[in-house]
């Protein structure tokens, strides 16, 4: 079932990317899976397509998340990350954001983005890093972790390290994000055939020092 009292079956700061727009029938639990959606969409006003997302509804700052899923077989995003935009801060960090067919689904992207920080308001930074998948992602799950401490950020793919980032920037506190995306400039449009599509998660966890978190 899924839990309203932690979890938005949208994105509160965000309709979604143009031609797509998040849709909360998009987003459902089945067989005790998060399932995300995306589906074309007649009446959706400037979008052509409908996607699911999920955002906690609280945020959390350091720990170690790990998820596991599978992929939508499609030209289209899946992704696990975390961001808050505040007044002063904006800081995003991207578990993976990754297509489910080729070429896009023979690399892991991950990345740490940095677009306002307090005194220096026109920083804009980016760390990205492709990464080898164990295998086809969008046809079987693999386990997907971030560890985020105060020095370092590491991320995981069944429990492999693969990639580890000094902390300079990554100190606000974040909510948690699920979505499917359409990405037009980056995976052009799913063909034919290719949707409906679906991003399934098996679990998601958490482990966190109690101080860690605060409401949003």
């Amino acid at each position: 079932m899924f839990d309203d009292t932690k979890w938005h079956r949208f994105n509160p700061h965000w309709e979604g990317r143009i031609p797509g727009v998040f849709a909360e029938d998009q987003v459902s639990v089945a067989g005790g899976q998060l399932n995300l959606g995306v589906a074309n969409c007649e009446d959706c006003g400037d979008a052509t397509y409908k996607t699911g997302t999920v955002v906690s509804r609280m945020r959390l700052r350091y720990g170690y998340l790990e998820i596991s899923a599978r992929m939508a077989a499609a030209a289209v995003s899946s992704a696990f990350w975390l961001y808050a935009e505040d007044d002063d801060q904006w800081t995003e960090i991207d578990v993976f954001e990754n297509g489910g067919v080729r070429p896009f689904v023979d690399a892991v992207n991950t990345n740490a983005h940095v677009f306002k920080l307090p005194l220096v308001p026109k920083l804009d930074l980016s760390h990205q890093m492709l990464v080898a998948p164990p295998s086809d992602m969008s046809k079987t799950f693999h386990r997907y972790g971030l560890l985020w401490n105060h020095d370092h950020i590491e991320w995981f793919i069944d429990g492999r390290s693969v990639r580890r980032l000094s902390n300079r920037y990554w100190h606000q506190s974040l909510n948690i994000v699920f979505d499917i995306e359409i990405m037009k400039d980056w995976m052009g449009i799913p063909a034919d055939g290719e949707l409906p599509a679906t991003f399934h998660v098996d679990y998601l966890r958490v482990w966190s020092p109690p101080e860690s978190t605060a409401n949003q």
